[in-house]
């Protein structure tokens, strides 16, 4: 089949995303004071301070194909001709970033995420998230492998050690937030928790269903938000009440021994439907009782949408990453930061995919991921530039 022609009317991504770049996008007032909070004030008299380590782990996570000294020359060799950070090499790099440790960069990813949180997804008057976890290859280092571990195989243990993490995603823009990490031996159930912590009032959240639980339900319902979210066939989900859209009300116990004795039941209400050309009967459970405010069609329709989580990861480990199977730390904490970074980055990139399809009258989805990152890698030097 022949290619079709380019649609004159889309827009040209460095025509609106060309005023973008990362060091704006993450303001030295910010960065000071994650670095602050830290108790990292006092590395300051080297050549690699607090500050500068942190923008330098940053640009590491956009940079990801180069090696961190490329990385600091690219950008130093245009703020400072003379280049007295020649000197740096890749030990100073490591000490630095040893130095400024983890905290700093989570500091960093957790105060733009609320700063910065889009509510671009909605049903009806609710915000939309998906929730979902993932996990992530790393160095095979002693250290990783002692502190990470990792999965098991057919063959005994898999080649790399591997993290574990949850996130919610914003369903209108991919927004990565309330992220939460650990072990690979740290159940996605742990984890989700911690992310739901940064779920807002008056949402709702798709879950899979591996996730569900009356425990997780509950947390969600506890935040003033709702859930919608797909079952397993095992789950008992006795009817209570039809609705006239075709779902019914049921309930869910905290255990075995509550359902027996029908102890603190939590309403729910099941939607049940068959995708054309498929027997499986799909169920989902949702705390949106009332059919007129949320009809079953529409919630089918709706919980669709999760799949964008699988986007969502697969821009932040593979796209943004590069062309690098694991990640570039070989220690637990530097692991850590760079997770951070690379979620902060993340985070940028789809903030400006957002800004620039409003500039465009368009949709984000019909931007580049790919393309907005090289168009800020380019722009990095640059801004720095600007900046001193």
């Amino acid at each position: 089949m022949a290619r079709s022609k380019k649609d004159p009317g889309s827009p040209r991504l460095v025509d609106v995303f060309g005023s973008f770049s990362l060091v704006e996008r993450v303001p030295r007032s910010l960065v000071e004071k994650s670095i602050e909070d830290a108790g990292k004030t006092s590395i300051r008299d080297c050549v690699l301070n607090a500050t500068l380590t942190l923008y330098l782990v940053l640009l590491m996570a956009l940079y990801s194909d180069l090696a961190a000294e490329d990385v600091l020359c690219r950008v130093m060799s245009v703020v400072d001709p003379e280049n007295e950070y020649r000197r740096v090499n890749k030990q100073t790099i490591s000490e630095a970033r040893k130095r400024l440790g983890a905290k700093p960069l989570e500091s960093a990813y957790n105060s733009l995420a609320q700063a910065s949180r889009p509510e671009s997804g909605r049903y009806r008057l609710l915000s939309v998230y998906a929730l979902d976890g993932s996990c992530m290859d790393l160095p095979d280092s002693k250290p990783n492998s002692e502190h990470f571990g990792r999965a098991a195989s057919s063959r005994g243990r898999t080649a790399f050690p591997q993290l574990r993490f949850t996130a919610l995603v914003e369903q209108g823009s991919n927004f990565l937030l309330g992220a939460a990490l650990g072990p690979y031996s740290v159940g996605e159930h742990t984890l989700a928790r911690e992310s739901l912590g940064a779920l807002p009032a008056d949402s709702l959240v798709l879950m899979d269903r591996g996730l569900v639980s009356f425990a997780i339900v509950s947390q969600v319902l506890e935040r003033k938000a709702h859930v919608l979210c797909r079952v397993k066939r095992s789950l008992e989900l006795p009817v209570k009440s039809r609705l006239p859209d075709g779902s019914y009300l049921s309930c869910i116990y905290a255990s075995v021994n509550d359902r027996r004795t029908q102890t603190n039941p939590l309403a729910v209400r099941v939607v049940s439907f068959r995708i054309e050309g498929s027997e499986e009967e799909y169920r989902l459970l949702t705390s949106l009782l009332d059919p007129r405010k949320a009809p079953a069609r529409e919630l089918a329709a709706l919980y669709a949408q999760r799949w964008n989580i699988e986007e969502a990861f697969r821009d932040f480990k593979t796209r943004l990453k590069g062309s690098w199977d694991t990640l570039r730390s070989k220690t637990p904490d530097g692991v850590r930061q760079e997770f951070w970074a690379l979620l902060t980055v993340y985070n940028t990139v789809r903030g400006c995919l957002m800004e620039a399809a409003l500039l465009a009258s368009t949709k984000p989805s019909r931007l580049s991921f790919l393309k907005a990152i090289r168009i800020l890698q380019d722009a990095v030097p640059n801004a720095v530039s600007g900046s001193t």
